[in-house]
């Protein structure tokens, strides 16, 4: 690795934490958020990496209120600069997708690869590196800078495609690489971290950065994701690619790969105008089709549709039938009432039976007819419809 390179970087973080038509989404097959940071013992790197965790966490600016869970076991650091890795056991790194739906990890890094755990000794870089497997695809690196002396392990991309890859597309993970060169390739390296490490989608940078740009970009991502932003039209932009388009229109900052069809969780379609039908006062009055489409695959296996959308009559006369599953992701159903008769439904899709197909925990975001799809989820998604015989 070159020194220069790492001297010019900034922290590389993964935030592991993928429209309707072709493009329906799939949300991570799991809710455990997983964090991994060997240099929380530098000052400015912890400080950075902590504002990062904690927006990934946060209710309001990351994936908490989507369904997520940040167990603190899985919160992994090294607080110490030592012989001893803190909580960064090889052990768990070797495995460290596994179960994730949201993985972050913080270190430092160039084109192909990260150094992924820091000791003050060679001896004890070196037992970490060959204490578990493909240390082939590993070497020590003598980390130093003016007040740094570290010795550190190299992990290249061919570790990650032999070691992590499988484990991360079975997951279907989620990655943000928010530092140097993370997205980048070259002839020597052909496959760029961000890639080898898989999952289902996947944000990095492809040229050396300040990693507070990065990291913001990544927050921002997040936010897009939850339907929190853009305020002008919330829940707008929940898939990957939406929410990278609006938080980086220009592509300056991060570089997607991977599936950009993938949300935290399902909502209901967006624009809702013609996902959710009928909406306020039908002309139909006595006999018409409704649906409600949703923006992620769910799972419909022993989920009865009639459950899931359920009906309440606010006025008159009126029954509502044949609720199916047309595909993954919409509901139909027929209402009938008596010809000229005026009427009023209440529809409600319930979170709880809302889920996605890869189901780790999370439910529907159900938000609104106006506001979206919004955090928090675990929200049911109501609205109504009527006919006016007066009409």
């Amino acid at each position: 690795m070159k020194s220069l390179a790492l001297l010019a970087c900034g922290l590389l973080s993964f935030i592991v934490v993928s429209t309707v038509s072709a493009d329906v989404s799939e949300s991570p097959g799991y809710a455990e958020i997983t964090s991994w940071d060997p240099f929380a013992w530098k000052n400015q790197e912890g400080a950075i990496a902590q504002t990062v965790r904690k927006g990934i966490i946060n209710n309001t600016t990351g994936a908490k209120n989507q369904g997520y869970v940040a167990n603190p076991a899985f919160l992994l650091e090294d607080t110490s600069l030592s012989d001893t890795p803190g909580t960064c056991i090889r052990e768990l790194w070797d495995t460290l997708p596994v179960g994730t739906g949201i993985l972050e990890v913080t270190a430092h890094g160039q084109t192909g690869s990260i150094l992924a755990v820091a000791f003050s000794t060679k001896a004890a870089a070196k037992q970490w590196m060959e204490a578990g497997t493909g240390p082939a695809n590993m070497k020590l690196y003598h980390f130093t800078r003016p007040t740094t002396d570290a010795w550190t392990v190299e992990v290249s991309s061919q570790w990650f495609i032999t070691n992590w890859q499988a484990q991360s597309n079975a997951s279907k993970l989620i990655a943000f690489i928010t530092g140097c060169e993370g997205a980048a390739t070259s002839t020597k390296n052909p496959t760029s971290v961000v890639t080898a490490v898989g999952g289902r989608v996947g944000f990095s940078p492809n040229h050396v950065i300040q990693f507070a740009f990065a990291a913001g970009k990544a927050i921002q991502i997040l936010k897009n994701m939850n339907g929190t932003v853009p305020t002008t039209a919330p829940g707008s932009a929940r898939s990957a690619a939406a929410a990278y388009s609006n938080a980086d229109p220009m592509g300056s900052d991060l570089t997607m790969v991977g599936n950009g069809a993938t949300t935290l969780c399902p909502a209901v379609a967006y624009p809702y105008q013609g996902n959710v039908s009928p909406t306020g006062v039908t002309s139909n009055s006595n006999y018409g089709t409704g649906q409600i489409v949703f923006d992620t695959h769910l799972r419909t296996t022993g989920v009865d549709p009639s459950a899931a959308l359920t009906w309440r009559v606010t006025s008159g006369t009126v029954t509502l039938s044949n609720f199916q599953w047309t595909n993954d992701y919409t509901i139909t159903f027929i209402y009938t009432a008596n010809e000229g008769g005026s009427f009023g439904v209440e529809m409600t899709a319930h979170a709880n039976l809302i889920v996605p197909s890869n189901h780790g925990g999370q439910q529907l975001d159900g938000g609104g007819l106006t506001s979206g799809g919004v955090a928090p989820n675990m929200v049911d998604f109501v609205w109504d419809f009527s006919a006016d015989s007066s009409n």
